[in-house]
């Protein structure tokens, strides 16, 4: 897809702008009342209050307690205390997880669909709270002899509650502001409470059981009881200080496969949606072999636990500075720019740490958390703008929808790319249970090394000139308003065109046609 620059011509009142890969001049209306208004408005600042985004943003705390709990500890505790064996307790979180891929686009349509005096993101989130912390209990706390069927059908049970708080509640974020900047902030607020889920589902246990061994259930127990304390209270914070709004510049959701086939030909979505896809294979395959690399290569003192806190302590800590730079610079480009820092530092954590230093791999991981801050927050924020941008050119109300197929990416890219680094790892001699030579022990550090560059540095490539910056959002807000004023012909101001999509890693130059 070929990325444009608006260009703008003082006696005109549109813009045509040619593409030098295509002979075909495509219109890009943009009347210089939306350059004023848009350049105004992106000097402006829409800011809710900190509360209000603090409020918003408690839920995503147990909802990443719940995520790790469900990928790190329960499969353990399935087989080693309740007894399921390995084949059935795989095929069981298999197919839970292609459950909650599939439940997702219906959470997001249904909760798009919704219209109660409550909020229809407000009401879903409160509704499915407790369904949620019932299937968190019969999870964690089951029977002694509990069967694999009766595993099957919690696990069934939990992700379809988690996917119905988390597909409204994820849309909801996209709604609570208009504003581009505000955007990045509430996202950046969000995530900041997402890595300190994960922090906690980490340390908890370490500071709660130190200096003992605690069985599985010991472990699940306590994070049963901090999850249905912290849902409520983060559940009905929300729903007292945040609005829930619909948007008046759109319809009423379309029904059906049509919603569905409407958001992929939006055609900025289409190829954002493409990158993601890249950089969390990426990363997905280099986390699932990381425990590995750093057992047998990296060895620094203590363990990688200090480590991976001071990742995501960074993280956190840097969170504000991404949402700076993202307002000041755009997110699209913040985010490029940490695929390709990341790309630098997977190479650097397997090829210049040195065995057994500390120091080593404290600067890595400061590095590491720096670039991963800004996978967590500017992807979903992103995708608001293009949300806007599908209501301008069809009228969809259907943010949900948008955050379900985004989902659904997610959960494919994490499991290509652990399905592309293990089967690649076996090929070039690597054993994960036995003894491996320096050959071995090379293909780790080079699996590690060299796949995740291979596919951030085209995904970051891609997105550097994504189509919808900070001003071309701000005419798109200009006509969406135009549509909810009563002043004659502005509610049918054209829209804010994208050029067709070209090859992914080509941005010819644009040059200006005046009218």
């Amino acid at each position: 897809m070929i990325s444009i620059e608006l260009l703008y011509h003082s006696a005109s009142t549109s813009i045509e702008v040619r593409s030098n890969r295509h002979s075909h001049i495509e219109r890009n209306i943009a009347s210089v009342g939306d350059v004023a208004w848009a350049e105004c408005r992106m000097r402006q600042t829409t800011t809710l209050s900190k509360w209000t985004i603090l409020s918003y943003s408690s839920l995503a705390v147990p909802l990443a307690i719940l995520n790790v709990s469900l990928g790190t500890y329960l499969p353990s505790f399935y087989a080693e205390e309740i007894g399921i064996s390995m084949s059935a307790i795989g095929l069981i979180m298999f197919g839970g997880r292609i459950w909650d891929a599939a439940v997702d686009p219906l959470f997001g349509h249904l909760s798009d669909k919704t219209r109660l005096s409550l909020g229809r993101r407000k009401s879903w989130v409160l509704f499915s709270a407790p369904v949620l912390m019932l299937a968190i209990y019969l999870c964690f706390v089951p029977p002694a002899h509990a069967s694999t069927l009766y595993i099957a059908l919690v696990t069934i049970l939990i992700y379809s509650a988690w996917g119905a708080i988390q597909i409204p509640y994820l849309s909801w974020g996209v709604e609570l502001s208009k504003d581009y900047g505000e955007r990045t902030r509430i996202a950046g607020v969000r995530e900041a409470g997402s890595m300190l889920g994960v922090v906690v589902s980490v340390g908890l246990p370490i500071l709660v059981f130190r200096g003992s061994e605690p069985a599985l259930a010991q472990v699940l127990l306590l994070f049963t009881t901090v999850l249905l304390v912290l849902i409520p209270l983060s559940a009905l914070s929300g729903a007292l200080w945040c609005r829930d709004e619909l948007d008046q510049a759109a319809k009423r959701p379309v029904s059906g496969l049509a919603e569905f086939a409407g958001i992929l030909k939006n055609r900025p979505f289409a190829r954002f949606l493409a990158i993601y896809m890249l950089f969390r294979m990426a990363w997905s395959g280099f986390d699932s072999i990381f425990v590995m690399l750093f057992t047998n290569y990296i060895r620094a003192p203590g363990g990688f636990l200090p480590y991976v806190f001071l990742q995501y302590g960074v993280s956190i800590a840097f969170a504000p500075m991404i949402v700076r730079l993202a307002t000041r610079f755009g997110k699209h480009r913040v985010l490029a720019a940490s695929l390709l820092g990341g790309a630098l530092v997977a190479i650097a954590i397997t090829m210049l740490i040195r065995p057994g230093h500390a120091a080593d791999a404290a600067i890595v991981f400061f590095l590491f958390g720096f670039t991963n801050a800004a996978l967590w927050i500017l992807p979903t924020a992103i995708v608001a703008d293009v949300v806007d941008y599908g209501t301008l050119r069809s009228g969809g109300d259907n943010a949900g929808g948008y955050i379900a197929v985004l989902n659904v990416a997610q959960k494919f890219g994490l499991a290509i790319g652990v399905g592309l680094v293990f089967p690649l790892l076996d090929l070039l001699g690597f054993s994960a249970t036995g003894h491996n030579d320096a050959g071995g022990l090379a293909a780790l550090r080079w699996v590690a090394g060299a796949i995740p560059p291979l596919l951030l540095v085209p995904a970051a490539l891609a997105l550097w000139r994504f189509p919808i910056d900070q001003r071309r959002h701000a005419i798109i807000q200009r006509r969406l308003a135009a549509r909810t004023s009563s002043t004659p012909n502005e509610g049918q101001a054209q829209d804010v065109d994208i050029p067709p999509a070209g090859p992914l890693l080509f941005f010819p130059h644009v040059s200006k046609s005046p009218s």
